[in-house]
């Protein structure tokens, strides 16, 4: 997806409806970028999107879209706030304190300049040296210290998501029974096989012993053939013999 495609997206879930901070989200989670950079993003090109060429190659008309109060920190505005913070925690103040004596009470700005403050101390720690250095402020032990922490709220699960959940739990059940079922045909089809191969090797035994049976029946039948035609010229001499003493017998009468 294009930069163009994305402006298009962003601009027509936000007609549909809602929060911004919800279609940021939607999209963060979309678009697999962080929240605030989707926000950055949106008021980029909110303030783009004033000028009416540009609208109209990228195909966006916020006619009508109110653009919701949020100021980006400048690099003006954050040295500033390090600086009124770190003179506040160099007079006694926690940061939470001094955060909410710059919001002038507004607990909400208070929770945003907080989470600036903690964000730049987390991930450039040397910059609040610098800052300190510069405006020679002397820095507490932890300028951290009293830093509220918002707790995410933990999501409830809606009864789609429980009904979900209970139905995955069904499937990997079914699913470990099949794998036991398998593992128990896979245990008879090896059995059936050992059986089988020994089945065959016995009856290729018996093959070639009837082999042999066939072979010494052969050998047999042809003895017999023998025997046979012997008898039958031992009886063709007797009749001769038979037949040649008559004849004698006729000749001397």
């Amino acid at each position: 997806m294009n930069k163009i495609q994305k402006i298009q997206e962003m601009f027509t879930l936000v007609r549909e409806g809602g929060s911004l901070v919800a279609c940021f989200k939607k999209l963060a989670l979309k678009w697999g970028m962080s929240v605030n950079s989707v926000r950055n993003f949106y008021y980029t090109e909110y303030n783009n999107l004033k000028n009416s060429d540009y609208a109209k190659m990228v195909g966006v008309d916020i006619t009508g879209i109110k653009k919701m109060q949020f100021k980006l920190f400048s690099d003006e505005d954050k040295e500033e706030l390090i600086k009124e913070i770190l003179n506040l925690l160099s007079q006694g103040e926690s940061v939470r304190g001094a955060c909410l004596m710059l919001s002038g009470g507004d607990a909400n700005k208070m929770i945003r300049l907080q989470n600036k403050y903690r964000a730049i101390l987390k991930s450039e720690p040397e910059y609040i040296e610098k800052i300190a250095n510069k405006y020679n402020i002397s820095l507490k032990e932890k300028t951290e210290s009293n830093v509220v922490k918002i707790r995410p709220q933990k999501p409830r699960l809606t009864d789609n998501e429980i009904n979900s959940l209970f139905m995955g739990l069904v499937r990997l059940i079914k699913s470990n029974s099949i794998s036991e079922v398998s593992e128990a045909l896979k245990k008879e089809c090896n059995i059936a096989h050992k059986n089988l191969k020994e089945t065959k090797e016995e009856l290729k035994f018996v093959q070639e012993e009837l082999a042999e049976e066939k072979r010494k029946n052969k050998k047999l039948t042809s003895e017999l053939n023998a025997l046979c035609d012997n008898n039958k010229m031992n009886a063709f001499r007797e009749y001769l013999k038979t037949l040649s003493t008559k004849i004698k017998k006729e000749d001397e009468k």
